[in-house]
């Protein structure tokens, strides 16, 4: 038995023809892929820059302390308030 691999030549190409779309299926969809990526690390980033400025505002101002109402709220409504959240108003 022969160690080669016998087919006709047209039936070789139509077999690399489908690779060669599966291959740029694959490179669009790996594209698509890492436009997502990119754009969900950018929004990440865009909100800790945005939480980190707040809590420097907040840090930098007596007057505008942190009663954390949402904190308790959220906790109340899952059913298990966490008292360590709770900071009263001066």
């Amino acid at each position: 038995m022969s160690d080669k691999l016998e087919m006709p030549v047209e039936q070789f190409a139509e077999a690399v023809a489908r690779l060669n779309k599966r291959i740029e299926k694959l490179e669009t969809a790996l594209e698509h892929t890492m436009e997502c990526f990119l754009g969900a690390r950018k929004a990440l980033k865009e909100c800790v820059i945005e939480r980190d400025e707040a809590r420097k505002a907040l840090e930098g101002n007596p007057e505008k302390s942190v009663y954390k109402e949402g904190y308790r709220a959220v906790e109340e409504a899952m059913g298990h308030p966490s008292p360590e959240f709770w900071v009263e108003r001066k």
